[in-house]
């Protein structure tokens, strides 16, 4: 999966948001960059700094020359200063190269532009917590799929989303199912039909990259004091 979308995001920085067009690829993909020059093209010699302020290339015409061992074998510049246009692609994205990339005017020196690159991962291990509970028949009942993102730079601003299973069968966002985000809703819980079953779920924030099922979650649904006494065992009622 290469380079997915070029968006506008807000990140904080020096005690300001900044506005900066967002990149988003994957661990072992690849990133397009590109910058748009206003000076004669004649004169732009430009570097492109990575959040560190390293030198990823210094580009000139239709030539950009990288050194610096880490990014020399994976940067190839596909642009054309005399065109106005400072583009190159990033090759075997690793999650340290997120963050914001700057292309900097040699002379006179000014800064044309930054991107950050956002590189997405698999969340990790995700674990189902109740949101509202007991678990009693005839309410509703809240669950979430907690994972924490592996995603970089941490204020990526990606949202989180979650897929559901009860006993291993995929739980549809329909009837009494209702799955928004990490969140899946059981509306108008059954003792009969839902004390014991299992769930798990998996978190992401890209369909190709999932996390691991979570641990099975099993359902232990209490009844309330009704003449209708339909659990099996004194332990499962509520007052």
């Amino acid at each position: 999966m290469g380079t997915l979308r070029l968006t506008l995001q807000f990140f904080f920085q020096s005690g300001q948001h900044l506005q900066v067009p967002t990149i988003q690829t994957s661990v072992g993909s690849y990133a397009n960059f590109s910058f748009m020059l206003t000076e004669d093209p004649n004169t732009s010699l430009v570097n492109i700094k990575d959040r560190f302020g390293v030198i990823v290339m210094t580009a000139f015409d239709t030539v950009g020359v990288s050194k610096d061992p880490l990014y020399k074998d994976r940067v190839n510049f596909t642009g054309n200063t005399y065109q106005k246009l400072i583009s190159f692609i990033l090759r075997n994205v690793t999650l340290a190269d997120a963050g914001i990339y700057t292309a900097v005017l040699i002379v006179p020196n000014r800064t044309i532009g930054s991107q950050m690159l956002i590189v997405k991962a698999s969340p990790s291990k995700p674990q189902i917590v109740e949101l509202e509970g007991p678990a009693v028949d005839g309410t509703n009942y809240r669950l979430n799929c907690s994972a924490q993102s592996n995603s970089q730079p941490p204020n990526h601003n990606l949202s989180m989303f979650s897929e559901w299973r009860r006993d291993d069968m995929l739980i549809n966002s329909s009837g009494r199912y209702i799955v928004s985000g990490t969140e899946l809703t059981i509306t108008g819980l059954s003792y009969k039909q839902d004390n014991g079953s299992a769930l798990t779920c998996v978190a992401f924030e890209d369909q190709l990259l999932k996390s691991v099922n979570s641990d099975k979650f099993i359902m232990d649904v209490k009844c309330k004091y009704t003449f209708n006494l339909i659990c099996k065992n004194p332990h499962d009622y509520v007052r």
